[in-house]
């Protein structure tokens, strides 16, 4: 029978919206209830992530949120390490925000909960506020999701070891580059940042948790209510991860946004550039990445790459072009574009590349569509992407700190002028379509499970706890 679901969005950045968008619109289309909470953190993101939730409700923030000023936001083409004691006093900063704006809206989420009885509150878990306002809905099965690879804080809060000789944290930047073949001093590193990676979720657990309590005296710890949860939503495909140990409580659902069905097309120009048979490459860094930060040696770097294939047309995501319509006029090969249809582009007959920041949801659509990238990760978990699409075959890694004409036309060549990289990722692709399990089949499958029986217990205590 059908239930009644909530689903709360942390408005971290488009492909977080997104993630959670399609597990509600999936859940819509099986033919349940779904309400869709957007938690606002990032003031640049415009969509609302689900077109088909009976309800979407959005909690503003009632004061400025420091996400919004973080450095790799600012200008995320130079180098930038979220490794620092000023990240994490950052990030604990936007959490804590994020706990006051639930706490802002409680009488609206006080109300919904008597009103409509969730059977089951789905949501992510980076700051633990989501959790916190599924309590106050008085959700009866909690789920976790995360739109960015499993990391080792959460496998430890659900007893699953991580071994740190070739398992890493998908926000270790350049050292996710090495998995799984770790050198011993990377191994070392790894366990230190394991143990510090799952000491700081245990304080967001812990701050989050104190400020809820303000006024709700009596809401368990949230990191206990995390781990309480049914189920664990992973936003990547069990063929695009690393090798770690997991339990059944792991669903690898990636693929799951790119399944919508999102209606792209192309404007009159981008048809007719499309439709020529010349190779297309395809340009774009996500939306937190402004191309207004790419100029001077930076844009002259990718300029002189592209002029190095004058047979191929290199269709690029450029917000500002504008500023450097002279620079691009002497370019008769480079097209720039406000706004791309991503997916339908990739999916194009002729287009050869990718150029990508290889955040998670471009890396599964170029890999669902077949196409080589050329990786140029920018900040977060998108190095640990890289690291999985280059054991595959299917991309080559450039730095940012190193892009030059040399190195982008290097990457170039190696995709465009050989044939290892499109056979690799014509089988990546075969091997997304035929693999058994569907992301859309299994979230499905085990939200009904969980909405009849409840969760599949198995909870974990630790022998030594940390606090």
């Amino acid at each position: 029978s059908a239930a009644k679901i909530a689903v709360v969005s942390y408005n971290l950045g488009t492909s977080h919206i997104m993630f959670s968008g399609a597990i509600a619109d999936t859940l819509v289309d099986a033919g349940h209830t779904v309400h869709f909470f957007q938690v606002q953190q990032d003031n640049a993101i415009r969509t609302n992530g689900s077109q088909k939730s009976h309800r979407n409700i959005f909690i503003p923030s009632v004061a400025p949120n420091v996400w919004n000023e973080m450095a790799f936001r600012v200008n995320p083409f130079k180098p930038f390490n979220v490794e620092t004691p000023s990240f994490f006093l950052n990030v604990t900063a936007s959490f804590d925000q994020s706990c006051h704006d639930v706490l802002a809206s409680r009488v609206m989420l006080e109300k919904l909960g008597r009103e409509e009885h969730y059977d089951i509150g789905i949501s992510e878990a980076y700051g633990f506020h989501g959790f916190g306002l599924l309590y106050i809905l008085g959700v009866r099965e909690y789920v976790l999701s995360t739109a960015i690879p499993f990391q080792p804080a959460f496998a430890a809060m659900f007893g699953i070891p991580t071994p740190v000789s070739y398992v890493t944290n998908c926000l270790d930047g350049v050292g996710s580059l090495e998995a799984p073949n770790l050198s011993y001093y990377r191994r070392i590193y790894n366990t230190a940042l394991h143990a510090m990676n799952y000491w700081i979720y245990q304080r967001f657990a812990e701050k989050n948790t104190k400020i809820f309590r303000t006024v709700y005296p009596r809401m368990p710890d949230l990191e206990e209510l995390v781990k309480s949860a049914a189920l664990i939503l992973v936003n990547t495909p069990a063929l695009l991860e690393m090798p770690r140990p997991t339990t059944h409580k792991v669903l690898h659902i990636g693929g799951i946004a790119e399944s919508q069905d999102r209606k792209e097309s192309f404007n009159a120009e981008l048809e007719h550039i499309m439709s020529s048979n010349r190779p297309k490459v395809i340009i774009s860094f996500g939306t937190l990445a402004r191309t207004v930060f790419i100029e001077g040696e930076l844009l002259n770097g990718f300029l002189s790459a592209f002029a190095r294939f004058p047979h191929v047309d290199f269709v690029w995501k450029f917000d500002e072009a504008e500023l450097h319509r002279q620079i691009f006029r002497n370019h008769s090969n480079v097209y720039t574009f406000k706004w791309l249809p991503q997916k339908a582009l990739l999916n194009h007959k002729n287009t050869k590349a990718f150029i990508s920041h290889v955040g998670l949801n471009s890396m599964l659509e170029a890999a669902q569509a077949g196409v080589p990238i050329i990786g140029v990760p920018l900040f977060t978990d998108q190095q640990y992407n890289t690291a999985i699409a280059r054991q595959k075959g299917i991309a080559v890694y450039v730095d940012k700190t190193e892009l030059s004409a040399e190195t982008i036309g290097d990457a170039l060549r190696r995709i465009l002028c050989g044939k290892k990289y499109q056979a690799n990722s014509a089988r990546v692709r075969a091997q997304l379509t035929a693999f058994p399990r569907q992301p859309k089949t299994e979230l499905v499958s085990f939200i009904n499970f969980v909405a009849e029986f409840g969760a599949p217990r198995g909870e974990f205590f630790f022998f030594l706890k940390l606090r």
